[in-house]
Order: C-alpha cells, then structure tokens, then sequence
C-alpha cells in the first residue's frame, strides 16, 4: 500500500466482491474510508449482519450522500 501514500485519498469505491470486514478495517488504518455495494450473504436486511463495518457500510450506501457517491463510481 506504500503508493497510496502518495495522494489524498478519502474514500475507496467497490462493487459488492469488496465487501469484507478485513477490507473495511485495512482501509480505515490506511486513513481512507472504503464504501461498497451490499453482499447481503442471505441477510433480509443491512441490521441481520454480524459485523459492524457490514452494518455501518450497509447504512451510508443507502444514504443519499453514499448513493450519489456511488452512483458517480468510475468502472474500469
């Protein structure tokens, strides 16, 4: 991750692949946020999952600011 030091990043975009609370926790020790589409993993709702970041990630997706956010993701 040393190259990433090199900008100011604030937040990383990733389809729902991203989603993972080992991700989540590694890009919040790098300083950045990270937001992802939901892999609902059989969950009816952001509230049945089992973790934090799930739930906290979960929550600012479907917040309007985080779905303009995401909505304005460049795919490569």
């Amino acid at each position: 991750m040393e190259p990433l030091k090199d900008y100011d990043v604030f937040i990383l975009l990733g389809d729902a692949a991203y989603d993972s609370t080992k991700l989540f926790k590694l890009a919040n020790n790098l300083g950045f946020n990270m937001l992802t589409d939901i892999n609902y993993r059989n969950a009816g709702s952001i509230y049945d999952f089992n973790d934090q970041c799930g739930i906290e990630n979960g929550i600012y997706f479907n917040s309007p600011m985080g779905e303009q956010m995401y909505k304005n993701k460049i795919n490569y």
